[in-house]
């Protein structure tokens, strides 16, 4: 009863399912990391917090929030762009290109460099620089990348004739040049750090948080900024899980119709054909009798030894029963002559 549409119809809607399913995930998660954020305990840099964390189980708390300013370690990164000072240097060049694809131009980039330095730094109380916590595993935070500022971001286009410009597009490849970026997280950038906050050898760290479910955090943003961020990166998921979750529920009620549409159009021509069944076996039934008492001394069905023998068994070629009794032999079908099993059945056609 399942054609190719309803295949068509039921993969459409289990990968629509997957897809709700996998967005309401990513829903869940993001509002999870949204309630931890906002129950974060907010603490300030100070010798209150040594002395707080001194009588804490572990030395630490689990999660916490934390502001403060960017500060070198005594090393740093520097540019020949610029004569900002940082502690993380991204830098990359990208080709701009253009390429002939199937008869199309298509614009394209190829990354050709792209490099990630990270020198240890601290965040320091900007009212007070002699409180500081240590930042470890930074690159494990999240939003770090999108708190570097861009110090140099330049375009050197490609020099080239109208020669060469013409043997690049006959073999389907233009560069148009290279696109040079420098991004930094500079010294007194004021960043809120956002996980497990220890004292270890009379030292605040800051670091990824070991409870399960919690997420590292480093960014410009303030704290609330950061909550309604992901708040309404949840809101864009569950909105689009709900899309992809109504188009299964569409698709799967679309097909539960059309198969209980065929089923009841196939249970209506079962019945139909029952009934001229029926009606087919009564008649041969009225003409089994009057051939027989037309022909009288014909040897009945040697089964119901009433009817006259109107079926030939293959192969034995036995002509012993009425249709009725052949058409009720069990499984596997045998002649009740010889016992020979029955390949098929023919009728007697009389003159």
């Amino acid at each position: 009863m399942i054609d190719t549409s309803d295949k068509l119809i039921i993969l459409g809607g289990s990968l629509s399912g997957i897809i709700a399913a996998s967005l309401y995930t990513l829903y869940k998660s993001k509002t999870d990391t949204a309630t931890q954020i906002k129950n974060a305990q907010s603490v300030q840099l100070g010798s209150e917090l040594k002395d707080m964390l001194k009588f804490k189980e572990n030395h630490s708390i689990d999660y916490a929030s934390v502001e403060g300013i960017v500060t070198d370690l005594g090393k740093t990164f520097s540019t020949k762009n610029s004569s900002k000072q940082g502690v993380i240097l991204q830098t990359s060049q990208t080709e701009h290109k253009s390429q002939r694809i199937h008869g199309f131009w298509t614009d394209a980039k190829t990354i050709l460099r792209d490099t990630f330095d990270v020198a240890p730094f601290a965040l320091r109380d900007p009212d007070n620089p002699q409180h500081s916590i240590l930042v470890t595993e930074a690159t494990e935070a999240e939003e770090l990348l999108e708190s570097l500022e861009v110090v140099h971001d330049q375009f050197i286009p490609r020099k080239t004739t109208a020669m060469q410009t013409g043997i690049d597009r006959l073999f389907g490849e233009v560069c148009h040049g290279i696109q040079e970026t420098e991004e930094m997280l500079v010294v007194g950038t004021g960043l809120v750090g956002i996980g497990e906050i220890l004292l270890e050898d009379g030292r605040l760290k800051l670091r990824p948080p070991e409870a399960p479910g919690t997420r590292y955090f480093l960014t410009r943003m303030s704290r609330g900024q950061l909550i309604k961020r992901i708040q309404s990166q949840a809101g864009s998921l569950k909105a689009v899980a709900l899309v992809f979750g109504l188009l299964t529920a569409s698709l799967l009620g679309f097909l539960t119709w059309r198969l209980t549409k065929k089923y009841l159009a196939y249970r209506k021509t079962q019945r139909e054909f029952e009934e001229i069944r029926r009606s087919m076996l009564r008649r041969h039934a009225e003409a089994r009798e009057e051939r027989g008492k037309a022909e009288g001394g014909e040897s009945p069905c040697v089964v119901c030894l009433g009817n006259p023998r109107e079926v030939v068994t293959l192969e034995c070629g036995h002509i012993s029963m009425c249709c009725d009794c052949a058409e009720m032999l069990p499984a596997p079908h045998k002649c009740p002559v010889c016992r020979e099993e029955v390949k098929r059945f023919l009728p007697i056609y009389r003159p």
